[in-house]
């Protein structure tokens, strides 16, 4: 199945890719309910679901969007003492 970009970007502000540091991506249609965003460099957020064809509520763009800006918290570094 080919991969495309949707229709519907997001109308939130997208962070920029934690890989390239780039700002461009899209919105792509997975399956008939689930998208994701994706980087221009290839680097792809988390598959969201988006409830049933016929009933879009909420944006599947802006859904896609806010599971890519989720970044995980990175642990306290700890000194080493030689």
């Amino acid at each position: 199945m080919s991969r495309r970009p949707f229709n519907e970007q997001p109308t939130i502000p997208v962070k920029p890719c934690p890989f390239c540091g780039g700002t461009v991506g899209f919105v792509e249609r997975m399956t008939i309910c689930s998208y994701r965003y994706r980087c221009d460099c290839g680097a792809d957020g988390p598959q969201v679901e988006h409830g049933r064809y016929e009933d879009h509520e909420g944006t599947p763009g802006n859904d896609a969007a806010r599971a890519w800006n989720r970044r995980a918290k990175l642990p306290k570094r700890r000194e080493v003492k030689p």
